[in-house]
């Protein structure tokens, strides 16, 4: 779905582009890094953007890594590889700071001091950053929850009707959760990020914000 929707963006706004399609959790993506390769030299494209989580991007990108047509163009991603630490060591790091990779992950609404407290409670417990949809799960799980409290029993049709009453009332890590008709969150910013090195370590460095209402960026001033 969102290869599909950025496909038909992109070609709107004049760009052209080609869909290539892998299957999920395979053990190895040589083959189909090798067909992204001829494609890329054939249409005489000057970007990927790759839409994995964490396991297939990380072999994606790492047979890429190999690749000299890949390893000369610009690279952009989803955010499902976001905190993956295989990306901040050894070569895999310095092709993905080569290629320039930038992606996206979801932004809360508001930096509140309850999103502080989480993300401080989720690095102590864990030693790592949260990943990109952490705090969504647990909002979801709250959410969940009291909707089931407030329809008064376990019952599918019946917490479909009481949630969108709760999302509307409810103030959690991801800021207010009032959804609209598709039950997607009313509005959603994105973090553009990107993996930088500093005194010798790399880390997800954020380095810009895309505004939905707007459907502008605001790059920060290591950014763009």
């Amino acid at each position: 779905g969102l290869a599909n929707n950025f496909l038909k963006r992109f070609q709107e706004l004049g760009g052209e582009a080609e869909l290539v399609a892998y299957a999920p959790d395979q053990p190895d993506y040589s083959s189909e890094v090798a067909v992204l390769s001829q494609k890329v030299s054939s249409m005489g494209a000057d970007a990927v953007l790759l839409i994995a989580f964490e396991t297939d991007g990380y072999n994606i990108l790492s047979h890429a890594s190999e690749d000299p047509v890949l390893s000369s163009i610009r690279w952009l991603s989803s955010e499902g590889i976001y905190g993956s630490p295989g990306l901040l060591t050894g070569d895999l790091a310095t092709f993905v700071t080569k290629v320039g990779l930038k992606g996206a992950r979801p932004l809360p609404l508001e930096k509140t001091p309850l999103t502080v407290k989480f993300e401080a409670e989720y690095f102590n417990r864990t030693g790592t950053k949260a990943p990109s949809y952490t705090h969504y799960v647990y909002d979801s799980v709250y959410l969940a929850a009291l909707s089931i409290l407030f329809a008064g029993k376990y019952d599918g049709e019946a917490v479909k009707n009481a949630l969108p009453v709760i999302a509307s009332k409810y103030f959690g890590v991801t800021g207010h959760t009032l959804l609209n008709d598709a039950g997607d969150k009313m509005y959603q910013d994105y973090f553009i990020w990107n993996i930088q090195k500093t005194d010798g370590e790399y880390s997800y460095t954020d380095i810009g914000i895309w505004r939905a209402a707007s459907d502008t960026i605001e790059w920060y001033e290591s950014g763009a």
